[in-house]
Order: C-alpha cells, then sequence, then structure tokens
C-alpha cells in the first residue's frame, strides 16, 4: 500500500483503514479495496506507458469473492514486481 501512493503521489490507501473496515464490514470493505488498488496498479503502468491488463480489477475481485483473495493478492505482488522490474520507466 506504502509503494501505491509513492508511486500515486498521494495517500489514497491505508492498511489500518483496510483493516479494521474489512473486519467491521464482514469482508465486503475488502473486496471493494482489492478493486480499488489493481485499479491503483493499472494507473501506475498507464502512466508509465507500460502494458496494463484492463480485467485486473474484475479478476481480483472474483478471486476476493470466492474465497482466494490470497491469490488476487499475488496477482497484485506480481504486477508491483514487474513495475520494480521496469523501475527505468517509473
Amino acid at each position: 500500500m506504502d509503494t501505491l501512493n509513492g508511486w500515486l503521489g498521494r495517500r489514497e490507501y491505508s492498511f489500518w483503514l483496510w483493516f479494521f473496515l474489512s473486519i467491521i464490514t464482514c469482508g465486503i470493505f475488502g473486496i471493494f479495496y482489492e478493486y480499488k488498488m489493481a485499479n491503483g496498479i493499472n494507473e501506475i503502468q498507464r502512466n508509465n506507458d507500460m502494458y496494463y491488463d484492463p480485467n485486473l480489477p474484475i479478476i481480483c475481485v472474483i478471486l476476493a469473492i470466492f474465497g482466494i483473495g490470497i491469490a488476487s493478492l499475488a496477482i497484485q505482488q506480481y504486477q508491483i514486481n514487474k513495475l520494480y522490474g521496469d523501475s527505468s520507466n517509473v
């Protein structure tokens, strides 16, 4: 979340907000955050003229709904790692 905040240049993502609201809403906010973070990753990739998958947010939400949010997080981490690998463009 800190990495995305840094690349986007704004304080949009917060672990504690995600944590507490996910508990209070029984996970619904966590699903929304999956979508929001995937959109943030796509925005960073678009802003740096990199390939981005427009389906990433939907894929992350579907995985989270079916209870395999860890796979969604892994996909997002993979996309973030690709940003680091191509840091000359960021």
